[in-house]
């Protein structure tokens, strides 16, 4: 603290898009985003399933109301 010395970045930092860790840092944001699609994805299936299996039952039980 009492002598402060020049930090250097690294290379993500820096701006080096050939390397090795920017490559990695890019790879890891893509994998984090392909699973959070994954995931939001299966669930929006999932609810539509439910909504199409209610609509069935609804349906064979004569409690669908058409207007």
């Amino acid at each position: 603290m009492a002598m402060p010395t020049m930090s250097s970045a690294c290379t993500v930092c820096m701006g080096d898009p050939e390397a090795p860790m920017t490559r990695g840092m890019i790879a890891g944001v893509g994998l984090l985003l392909g699973v959070t699609f994954a995931v939001l994805g299966c669930f929006g299936a999932f609810v539509v399933y439910l909504s199409r299996r209610s609509s069935l039952y609804h349906k064979s039980q004569g409690m669908l109301e058409t207007a």
